[in-house]
């Protein structure tokens, strides 16, 4: 039973297609041309695109202990995301970021993937935690992470790394929402500005 993985991406945030969200996600049942910049299979991001790149030490398999399209990544190289996002970067906001990882390590023990985020500043201590991880057949595991970014960066990185050998990544999905949300801004500024004209007044 040979099958694709994106629809298993199931451990969705509860603020999904709120304002100011962003939605992207990928499988890789073909091979790419250009393995620095595959298009999201999935996206709902009104800021902008989102890539994903490998580095040229990662390996697509088209078929991997029964799942179409399946990178190996090694302690050499990486998996990462760069996203596009709203220009709202005041020191008072920040980003919330979802992750989710179809992956299989080569003990099928669930190893925790190493996850490093650009700008390196914006990522602070404590800032990540698993959240889920949930048994998949054949060995995998599809793990959540959460993300916070501090102030809100106007697009992000996220890169994937092996801490051992060899890990086998099957499917990706990235929420995002800016905390404030763009409208919320909005919506203080006209009452700042509403508080001026009285005081003028």
């Amino acid at each position: 039973n040979v099958y694709g993985t994106l629809i298993e991406l199931d451990n969705a945030p509860t603020w999904r297609g709120d304002e100011g969200s962003t939605y992207q996600a990928w499988e890789f049942n073909a091979f790419p041309n250009d393995q620095t910049a595959i298009a999201p299979d999935d996206i709902q991001n009104d800021f902008g695109g989102a890539t994903l790149g490998v580095t040229a030490e990662a390996v697509l398999q088209p078929i991997y202990q029964n799942r179409l399209g399946v990178w190996r990544v090694n302690s050499l190289g990486n998996m990462h995301i760069d996203i596009q996002n709203t220009d709202n970067t005041g020191l008072d906001t920040w980003k919330e970021i979802w992750l989710q990882i179809i992956y299989k390590d080569p003990g099928g023990v669930g190893s925790d993937v190493s996850i490093v985020t650009d700008p390196l500043f914006a990522f602070t201590p404590g800032a990540l935690q698993r959240m889920d991880r949930d048994p998949l057949a054949d060995g995998y595991f599809l793990d959540t992470y959460k993300i916070i970014l501090e102030p809100n960066p106007p697009e992000e990185r996220i890169e994937l790394r092996s801490i051992q050998e060899n890990v086998y990544i099957s499917a990706v999905a990235v929420d995002t929402k800016c905390i404030p949300e763009p409208a919320s801004i909005c919506l203080l500024g006209l009452g700042v500005l509403g508080l001026l004209r009285k005081r003028r007044a």
